[in-house]
């Protein structure tokens, strides 16, 4: 999935998804996309960096139990 100027990252469940701006002034920035729920696409206030170090934390937790 691509939306103009964004990259998915990943699926949050129940059709919601992580998206990583590519262009523009939110360039390197994480959004949500909430449309499922009538939402729309929102910010989620962190970059890149951070919702990566997140995820490996989650996944790294998964992988230990």
């Amino acid at each position: 999935m691509q939306k103009a100027g964004a990259v998915f990252l990943s699926e949050q469940g129940c059709g919601y998804a992580s998206l990583l701006v590519m262009t523009g002034p939110h360039r390197g920035d994480v959004w949500e996309d909430l449309r499922p729920m009538d939402r729309g696409i929102e910010p989620t206030g962190h970059d890149f960096a951070h919702w990566y170090r997140r995820w490996l934390e989650r996944t790294e937790r998964q992988l230990a139990t």
